[in-house]
């Protein structure tokens, strides 16, 4: 949609946003600048993921890449969880809540796509805590 079509109708473009917005944040994406390597050692394959943003590296077994990998925006975690447990069908398969335990952790290392809502809201709680801080910091401070 073009700036002067969106300015024309801002409630289109209002629900175009909000779309893709909650379109996002259904569809759990790794993030597109990991650098991303497989590793075999005696037999064993490991996968090695490094974040751009902390520049830290993540080592994941072979069975827990596996789903990873299915965190490409273009799946639900219904589907995900769907998707694995059709191609792992041994055992009972994998509950949803695995899935959604795995996407706050890899949420929480930084590796999934974070929405401009989502960082907008990171950056105001990181300032409300720092603000929080300095307030105790003064209170606790006697005066002279």
């Amino acid at each position: 949609m073009s700036a002067v079509r969106a300015a024309r109708d801002p409630a289109g473009g209002v629900a175009a946003l909000a779309a893709r917005e909650v379109q996002a944040a259904e569809r759990p994406a790794l993030r597109p600048d990991l650098l991303i390597r497989k590793l075999v050692q005696l037999g064993e394959v490991n996968w090695a993921v490094r974040s751009a943003e902390t520049n830290k590296i993540h080592m994941f077994d072979e069975a827990t890449w596996e789903l990873v990998k299915l965190y490409d925006g273009t799946r639900t975690r219904t589907e995900i969880r769907d998707h694995y447990n059709r191609r792992f069908p041994e055992g009972e398969g994998i509950p949803l809540q695995h899935v959604l335990d795995l996407e706050e952790s890899l949420r929480g290392i930084k590796l999934l796509v974070v929405s401009s809502r989502e960082r907008s809201l990171d950056l105001l709680q990181g300032f409300q805590t720092a603000r929080r801080r300095t307030a105790d910091k003064k209170a606790s401070t006697p005066c002279t």
